[in-house]
């Protein structure tokens, strides 16, 4: 978990890029997410340099998906509306609504998303009796299942699926027409019977016996110490890592501005035969350093976020020590099983 951890924060400040998983992507909330994350972003921050908008609106809705931050998810919205895909914009400027209801910044963001997108696009919101989930075109609409899902979609014919517990889901086609608005109600289909395995009991045969041995009994009472707990929880490692993308964004703007103001050509063009005291000239290296400034506070917030995630972060709860143990023999059946949920 340490080395994830690392590799992680590497990604994020020093730009070392690794291929995603191709196989899947991490459950949100570990620490492989957190990795999955910060590369993510570090992907769609030099494609959005290089303003190739669209693949870095994708890098950011997977580092947002795996790891979420109000600061990611207003990078992946301005993504979206800078290569004008003003209906996956406005989706997620929804589901920064719904999240982040309290934050100023995000609601702003969002709110501007979704009026430069009504008169292109159709908003749809599904209505459930109880809470789902919904995927459109393949794209996550919502993180997290609600009665309620407002979403966006340009004109054309698309397909909405709409899923709850119990691995149910149903299809919804859906032809969206620009300005229009339109709620769609979808019950969900009956949860399945349960397995005739599942309720069936079984009896021992009245007929089995076991005689117990002295040797088929024994008693353990040795017992594993506990394992020491670190001093701070996962919150405390989230939140760094929040200001480290915070601290990324600003030095993603200074970056481009120091390029753009007043750009090379025009220090070229206005400084001919000045000398280091042209005023164009200055600029540009008062804006150069400010970056590299940037840079180094990014690169320290990362590095501190690291180590508290590596030596201070309690990841997981303690285990318990281990009880004394006993062994006796078994008369008739049993069953053990592990139930597992994603």
């Amino acid at each position: 978990m340490r080395a994830l951890v690392v590799r992680g924060f590497a990604l994020l400040v020093f730009g070392v890029a690794t291929a995603a998983s191709a196989q899947s992507t991490p459950e949100p909330g570990t620490a492989a997410a957190v990795e999955f994350a910060a590369a993510e972003y570090q992907r769609g921050y030099a494609a959005y340099l290089k303003k190739d908008f669209e693949s870095a609106a994708t890098h950011f809705e997977n580092a947002f998906f795996s790891a979420p931050n109000s600061a990611v998810l207003r990078r992946a919205i301005r993504a979206r509306r800078d290569a004008k895909q003003y209906a996956r914009a406005a989706t997620l400027a929804a589901l920064a609504h719904r999240k982040y209801a309290g934050d100023d910044a995000t609601k702003k963001a969002a709110d501007e998303a979704i009026a430069e997108a009504k008169r292109f696009v159709q908003e749809v919101t599904i209505a459930c009796a109880t809470e789902c989930s919904v995927v459109a075109d393949s794209k996550i609409v919502t993180t997290e299942r609600a009665t309620e899902v407002r979403f966006f979609l340009d004109p054309g014919h698309h397909e909405i699926v709409v899923g709850w517990t119990e691995d149910r889901t149903k299809t919804v086609p859906f032809d969206a027409k620009a300005g229009a608005s339109e709620t769609i109600k979808v019950e969900a289909p009956p949860k399945p019977a349960p397995s005739a395995s599942a309720t069936t009991t079984a009896v021992p045969s009245p007929t089995a016996t076991a005689t117990p041995t002295a040797t088929a009994t024994a008693t353990s009472t040795a017992t594993a110490p506990p394992p020491q707990a670190k001093p701070l929880g996962p919150a405390v490692f989230y939140t760094g890592l929040a200001l480290t993308v915070v601290a990324g964004g600003v030095t993603a703007w200074s970056g481009i501005d120091a390029q753009n103001n007043p750009g090379t050509d025009a220090v070229k063009k206005n400084c001919a035969g000045l000398g280091e005291s042209c005023p164009d000239y200055q600029k540009g290296r008062s804006a150069q350093l400010r970056t590299n400034v940037l840079i180094g506070v990014t690169g320290g917030l990362g590095v501190a976020t690291a180590i508290v995630g590596v030596f201070f972060t309690q990841w997981s709860k303690p285990s318990e020590p281990a009880k004394g143990s006993r062994v006796e023999p078994l008369i008739g059946l049993g069953q053990i099983g592990v139930q597992g949920r994603w």
